[in-house]
């Protein structure tokens, strides 16, 4: 059968910046809501991106905007032999810093 395949690549080379599909759907979870523009959202895989729109008819305005969960997957794997925190669990073990929570709640 024919299959679309190795899509990033193909994206990157025309210009973008390897997640072609994401701001398509983005765009159709915008025009599925009762949301009205202009819309963001956010995407945090292993690098994040975000898709702005202005409706959902407009063309999307997409790009990344820094790593996203690469990095604690790789802090994962050097530290515990695990691909990823599964379920949170690593992440639930711990304890917040009050005080750097605070100050990062209280920036506005």
């Amino acid at each position: 059968i024919e299959t679309a395949w190795d899509m990033r690549a193909a994206d990157v080379a025309a210009g973008g910046q390897g997640a072609p599909l994401v701001p398509a759907y983005h765009r159709a979870l915008f025009a599925a809501s009762d949301l009205f523009g202009p819309v963001v959202v956010a995407n945090i895989g292993g690098v994040a991106n975000i898709t702005y729109l202005e409706t959902p008819m407009t063309d999307p305005i997409a790009f990344d905007t820094g790593p996203g969960n690469a990095l604690i997957d790789d802090l994962m794997l050097e530290r515990t032999g695990k691909l990823y925190d599964d379920g949170g669990a690593v992440a639930l073990s711990g304890t917040a810093n009050q005080a750097v929570l605070g100050a990062m709640l209280g920036h506005h």
